[in-house]
């Protein structure tokens, strides 16, 4: 039997000060995307529901219900370049002139495959290791609705 997975190597990530006008993939689709360049890893995209329980005295019977969802924590490590336009346009969204902006995250991995979703920039930290290392770059990116799946063609 074939199999359909993908590798990551090809995934191109980009970021948009602001939100679509329509949130489906015709109004994301028209944004003016800034690559992000050098990430190495790009964290974790989809839902995942708390389960919120209760416990009656009266029967002793714990009742699950779903609670609030998260989609997801990008926690993206990357390879600090301090003129790539992806990541100045990240540290802008952190503690800079768009820190209190919607932003808008596209993925499009090497199948085609586009996953589009808004949120905020949360964190922008240079990593200064030993001698032998790339000076590198962690940041944070916390989507706040579902997001976008959109297929290959």
């Amino acid at each position: 039997m074939a199999s359909n997975v993908i590798t990551v190597t090809g995934t191109l990530v980009s970021t948009f000060a602001g939100e679509p006008a329509t949130y489906d993939e015709a109004g994301f689709s028209v944004l003016s995307w800034a690559p992000i360049g050098e990430i190495t890893n790009v964290g974790t995209l989809g839902a995942t529901v708390t389960p919120v329980t209760h416990i009656a005295v009266a029967d002793g019977v714990e009742v699950t219900r779903k609670g609030h969802i998260s989609y997801g924590d990008l926690a993206m490590t990357l390879g600090f370049d301090g003129v790539d336009v992806g990541q100045i346009a990240i540290d802008a969204g952190v503690d800079g002139s768009e820190q209190h902006t919607i932003h808008s995250l596209k993925m499009e991995y090497s199948s085609g495959v586009v996953r589009y979703v808004t949120g905020m920039w949360f964190s922008y930290e240079e990593i200064i290791g030993e001698a032998d290392s790339i000076v590198g770059a962690n940041a944070s990116f916390k989507p706040d609705a579902k997001p976008v799946k959109v297929v290959a063609p």
